[in-house]
């Protein structure tokens, strides 16, 4: 996962470059996400936007580096058929 500042525009620019750019093979774009958090014992709701980026492997490191540089404080967090294998066990 990738996040991302929550602005439409710049996010759309984002999909269109990764896929110009040959390092996805399809986006899924999920809108209105609430996010719900618990801080300092009160409860905050954010709407997010997700992205689910397939890619190759061959690709990965590639798509990447371009997201980090794309968004150098952002949080990349990269989700694995081997994550996923161990969230369920």
């Amino acid at each position: 996962m990738f996040h991302y500042p929550n602005d439409g525009r710049k996010l759309q620019r984002l999909i269109i470059a990764v896929l110009k750019q040959g390092l996805a093979t399809s986006i899924n774009r999920l809108n209105y996400v609430k996010k719900y958090t618990l801080v300092a014992g009160k409860l905050h709701r954010e709407e997010e936007k997700i992205l689910l980026i397939k890619t190759d492997e061959d690709k990965k490191e590639r798509l990447l580096t371009f997201l980090q540089k794309q968004h150098p404080d952002a949080i990349l967090e990269h989700i694995t058929q081997s994550n996923i294998e161990k969230i369920i066990e």
